[in-house]
């Protein structure tokens, strides 16, 4: 298109609304390719082909006629899964299989992992000075289905391990590459898997944790042989024998109990009414997931220590993937629930916030960046941008409810890993769902279809300020209580808590704006009132209805009677 890719001029095109963006040179480009694929020029036959394929697929995905022919008894093919963007044929009607568990990770993905774990060393270099000596996973099924097992090849390059599979691709065994073949020295690792993950790739976690088991035995000096002794040493003060204590030390995969799913910090950090310390969710995290999967023990957790807690002490540095754009960081508390999750434990157990990283796999040209780089271009891309604020106002209540959420994530984040958000973005956010940045009507918006949802959006943004997360301004605080004022008018079914309401009433006392919060909220509907108890009829009750009864049946009577005769006379 004549147009270099990295050139801030490119990019600035696409600020703005859906009109303005159709007046962009790649749309416009776009549209021609689209109305006659023949006219492109050589060097973009490719792309334009796979542009194609991903219009047809996405504009005429089949979906309706496959849910009608499977209503009929039809027979709907099946089809591979994932992301539509990178494999259009997840939207053509088709009946959906993931990928097979036996081959992870691919062969594929294992030839690209070396690239993605150095742009993950580079990325830990630039920010701290030095290459990582522990890195913590997050893994989880659904990512591991869209990038063939990426994540698990970077896990066996850190440790210096070869897959070995067979004709048909499945992985049959790990192999320890020799130390004088490796590129860098072996890197020790902690598993978090989520209990989805556990249930779907258990034959891979038996895999790694039997080849981890060896490296913990080989002397070489290798950090994960290392650390493992200085667990084993720690163990046996404990009172575990040797033999136990060094099986108990190989350990690295960790997860819920079996049967367990979730971990609960998502749900724990949106009630920070409730706790003052934000070790808090740390506990909660190594709490939930310490339970240990190896070849020797499966699913099993130490009555007197915690293992998971013990092995994330020494971590310096946490990654997850993101393979789609339907999901980023912000879209669902999952995000900051594992891997801010892990940034809350790795800072209880250690004293110290480990360096958190996206594998970004959106891409054809992967990338890793920071998580805190991720949000704030999530934020700014999506969340803060007119064109995704109208659509949500399309939506009516559903889309003040999505905007809510964003809010509650954005300070799922801040609780559990700070250093990932900053007052700016806390800032940014409430001149968009509060001060209407962009001229959209947005509170209007709000009034008409959920005001209670910018009610709490702005609640959120208070406990920010009251955690000490947001340094807000005079100006921004008396802006958002003068707002939240006007709410209150309009909402008789939202009970604010109790703490968040002090916080509010005091601040409010602060700009002589009294009366703001704590009043008991005003319920609408039908009053309930107490039932007279049942009391049993009295014997002269008893008689009088009997009474009424031999009446009310003679009448019935008669009046049949009555209607014979009139029949007989007519």
């Amino acid at each position: 298109m004549g147009v270099s890719i990295n050139s801030a001029d490119f990019w600035k095109q696409f600020e703005g609304g859906l009109d303005s963006l159709e007046q962009t040179q790649p749309y416009l480009w776009l549209s021609k390719t689209l109305e006659d694929p023949s006219q492109v020029e050589p060097v973009q036959e490719a792309v334009a082909k796979s542009m194609v394929i991903s219009y047809q697929s996405l504009s005429k995905p089949g979906e309706i006629e496959a849910l009608i022919t499977g209503m009929n008894g039809g027979f709907i093919k099946a089809g591979s899964g994932g992301d539509p963007l990178k494999n259009p044929s997840t939207t053509s009607g088709t009946n959906l299989f993931g990928f097979d568990p036996a081959k992870v990770p691919s062969s594929q993905a294992y030839n690209a992992a070396e690239k993605e774990l150095q742009n993950l060393l580079d990325a830990h270099l630039a920010e701290n000075g030095q290459y990582p000596k522990k890195i913590a996973f997050s893994l989880w099924a659904g990512e591991t289905q869209r990038h063939f097992g990426m994540l698990e090849a970077q896990v066996l390059r850190a440790l210096g391990l070869k897959p070995v599979w067979d004709r048909g691709g499945n992985l049959q065994r790990l192999e320890i590459i020799p130390t004088a073949d490796l590129t860098h020295p072996r890197i020790d690792v902690v598993i978090q898997a989520t209990s989805v993950y556990r249930d779907q790739f258990d034959g891979f976690m038996l895999k790694l944790s039997h080849a981890i088991e060896q490296l913990s035995q080989l002397d070489d000096g290798n950090a994960i042989a290392k650390n493992s002794q200085n667990l084993s040493d720690k163990l046996r003060d404990l009172g575990y024998s040797s033999e136990r204590a060094s099986m108990l030390s190989a350990l690295r995969i960790f997860s819920n109990e079996p049967g367990d799913y979730g971990s609960g910090v998502n749900h724990l950090a949106v009630q920070s009414q409730d706790w003052e310390d934000d070790d808090a969710l740390g506990k909660q995290f190594t709490h939930r997931l310490q339970y240990a999967y190896g070849t020797q023990v499966w699913g099993e957790k130490l009555g007197d220590t915690n293992l998971f807690e013990s092995q994330l002490a020494s971590v310096d540095a946490a990654v997850m993937t993101r393979t789609s754009r339907l999901h980023g960081l912000l879209s669902t508390d999952h995000p900051f629930e594992y891997l801010g999750g892990l940034a809350a434990a790795v800072r209880r157990a250690s004293g110290q916030d480990p360096s958190l990283y996206i594998n970004d796999l959106r891409e054809s040209n992967s990338r890793t960046v920071s998580a805190g780089k991720f949000i704030a271009e999530e934020l700014n891309a999506r969340y803060m941008n007119p064109v995704w604020i109208k659509a949500m106002q399309k939506e009516g209540y559903a889309g003040a409810l999505n905007m809510l959420d964003i809010t509650n994530n954005l300070f799922g984040w801040q609780a559990t890993a700070p250093e990932t958000v900053g007052d700016y973005q806390w800032e940014a956010l409430s001149e968009v769902y509060i001060d209407d940045k962009h001229d959209l009507g947005i509170n209007e918006w709000f009034e008409q279809h959920q005001p209670a949802a910018q009610m709490q959006i702005i609640e959120r943004m208070l406990e920010a300020v009251r955690k000490g997360y947001w340094e807000a301004d005079e100006a921004r605080l008396k802006a958002l209580l003068e707002r939240h004022q006007q709410l209150e008018s309009m909402v008789d079914y939202h009970q604010t808590h109790n703490v968040t309401a002090e916080f509010i009433e005091q601040t409010a006392t602060g700009f002589g704006l009294s009366g703001m919060a704590g009043q008991a909220p005003t319920i609408s509907g039908n009053v309930m009132q107490e039932i007279p108890a049942y009391e049993e009829p009295s014997m002269s009750d008893k008689k009088m209805l009997f009474l009424i009864i031999i009446i009310f049946v003679c009448m019935a009577f008669g009046a049949v009677r009555q209607h014979f005769i009139y029949r007989d006379l007519k």
